[in-house]
């Protein structure tokens, strides 16, 4: 059985700020195809509830269809460059949200950028999520805009990462939760 850890900042220690619980369900989008990683979403249920603290909170959801822009956060354990070793320490890059128009204009022809996804990194590269992190989260103002999904290598120039966005689900989420 699986297991949801939060409040985890370096993996190969405890701190005693980590909460672990068992996950007792899984929610996969019925739509997720492993071909174009559309609806790459799926929700976990857990035994118990997180108790909120300074190293565990809630993250609020966007509205249905919310517009995301600007520089944003994004989070995660993985490589630090392409087929590089795992982080040991929680990793956080702040980067740009691309246009829907930009980012399918640098996929053209290789993957398809779908109207449930949001791109972010920088035009030049150098900046990005990579092997490991998906799955991770996109904060942005407040809420969580996206959920590392797929790209090609990592903070390579004129190819942003590529994230489920959060605010094409909110509907799908509440409808599942409740």
């Amino acid at each position: 059985m699986f297991q949801l850890v939060a409040g985890d900042w370096v993996l190969s220690k405890n701190d005693g700020t980590e909460q672990e619980r068992k996950i007792v369900a899984q929610i996969k989008h019925e739509d997720f195809s492993k071909t174009t990683f559309e609806n790459d979403i799926a929700l976990l249920k857990v035994d118990h509830p997180f108790h909120f603290n300074e190293y565990v909170g809630p993250v609020a959801l966007p509205t249905q269809g919310q517009v995301t822009e600007g520089f944003c956060n994004v989070t995660g354990w993985g490589t630090t460059e392409f087929l590089g070793s795992q982080s040991d320490i929680l990793q956080v890059v702040t980067i740009p949200v691309i246009s829907d128009e930009k980012c399918r204009k640098y996929y053209y022809g290789e993957n398809d950028v779908a109207d449930s996804m949001i791109c972010a990194g920088f035009p030049e590269g150098g900046k990005d999520s990579c092997q490991g992190d998906s799955g991770g989260p996109m904060v942005c103002n407040g809420y969580v805009a996206g959920i590392v999904s797929w790209g090609k290598g990592c903070g390579n120039p004129n190819y942003p990462g590529v994230l489920t966005e959060i605010a094409f689900f909110v509907e799908w989420i509440k409808e599942h939760i409740n």
